[in-house]
């Protein structure tokens, strides 16, 4: 059985400000254990993203886009959090996963997608 396809996975401004605006509300609100879990979560979620991307189902805001955006849902079972991403298999670069998005599941889905950086 063939290796499986290691990506790289990078994370976009607008991704980085949202993890980090989660993990500050949790501190904020006293919960330096809450905080400490929800990084370990992310991490974690970001982390097996390298492997088997195309695991994910299409997020409904792949139709704003020429790339296929994917979601990953945190947690799994009651998910929280939708993590919107992109995977790009190379060409000419290494293959990579882009996450450009964290949004709480609750949310509508997107009418525009933010910037251009797929």
């Amino acid at each position: 059985m063939p290796e499986p396809i290691v990506y790289a996975v990078r994370l976009m401004p607008s991704a980085r400000e949202a993890i980090d605006a989660e993990r500050d509300r949790l501190l904020s609100a006293g919960g330096l254990d809450a905080a400490a879990r929800w990084s370990e979560t992310i991490d974690t979620a970001l982390s097996s993203l390298a492997v088997y991307p195309y695991r994910c189902a299409i997020a409904r805001e792949s139709v704003l886009l020429p790339s296929q955006v994917r979601q990953l849902l945190l947690p799994p079972r009651r998910p929280r959090w939708r993590v919107l991403f992109t995977v790009h298999d190379g060409g000419d670069d290494a293959p990579t996963v882009r996450v450009h998005l964290l949004r709480p599941a609750a949310q509508t889905p997107l009418a525009d997608w933010p910037g251009s950086d797929t």
